[in-house]
């Protein structure tokens, strides 16, 4: 299921670029997948158990958002 996300989000970044060329960068789809964990799970530990990392791991990447 991540790496249909993680193809989703690179589609919609390559369509962005196209269509916006003022737009420089799209977020880093690991900052994207672990922020959708955040939203969906409530907060940083059970989101840290859905991606199987750690919870700082998630901090830091919705941090970087």
């Amino acid at each position: 299921m991540h790496a249909r996300i993680v193809a989703t989000i690179c589609r919609i970044n390559a369509q962005s670029r196209t269509n916006c060329p003022d737009m420089k960068t799209m977020p880093a789809p690991d900052n994207l997948l672990a922020f959708d964990a955040l939203a969906r799970a409530g907060s940083f530990t059970p989101a840290a158990d859905l991606l199987d990392c750690h919870k700082s791991l998630v901090s830091a990447r919705a941090k970087a958002l």
